[in-house]
């Protein structure tokens, strides 16, 4: 049964056609490596379905791309809009401790 279970002798994700993989993979650029993983992810969620996608770890390079991909999608607009809100909203610093003497309010 070429190709149809893991593993086999087959099947190219089998341990010795996976350690191929990751020795083709290493040779690629970061770049490459993250678009590499995408069309993987792209291709087995075709395969599996929605209730087999595992969310990415928290900080991986997936989560990144995943966090990228999502809405919502902002315009320079929006950016510009938070940056006035953060710089209305500062308050000035204290740099005299509020149990000393003499600041009493």
């Amino acid at each position: 049964m070429a190709g149809t279970g893991f593993p086999g002798k087959g099947n190219p994700m089998s341990a010795g056609g996976f350690d191929q993989v990751v020795d083709l993979a290493s040779r690629l650029s970061p770049r490459e490596q993250l678009e590499l993983v995408a069309q993987i992810g792209q291709k087995l969620s075709g395969k599996l379905g929605p209730a087999a996608i595992v969310e990415p770890a928290a900080g991986s390079s997936a989560a990144v791309l995943q966090a990228m991909r999502a809405p919502p999608h902002l315009d320079g607009a929006d950016v510009d809009e938070l940056e006035r809100a953060v710089q209305a909203g500062r308050v000035p610093a204290r740099f005299d401790g509020i149990f000393e003497r003499g600041n009493a309010e």
